[in-house]
């Protein structure tokens, strides 16, 4: 079946709307600010590669060492973007 010029481009718009959709919203959930609890000097951090970005726009391994090792106040996921 071959499809008519009409058909290819609503076809196309959807295709983008799609993308978009999908960019958006990794994008902002990459952008929500997670703050860190009170810092705690006993706490244990596994040593997991799972990249954030921290208040003071430094990449940290994870999470809860920017938080109790490096005192940031927030964090976002991903590495930070320079």
């Amino acid at each position: 079946m071959k499809l008519n010029k009409t058909q290819s481009i609503v076809i196309i718009i959807i295709a983008i709307i799609i993308a978009l959709s999908i960019y958006f919203v990794v994008k902002s959930t990459k952008e929500e600010k997670t703050y860190c609890p009170e810092v705690n000097p006993y706490a244990v951090c596994a040593d997991v590669y799972d990249p954030v970005c921290g208040s003071d726009e430094i990449t940290h391994i994870n999470g809860c060492q920017a938080c109790h090792y490096d005192g940031v106040e927030w964090y976002t996921i991903g590495e930070c973007e320079y």
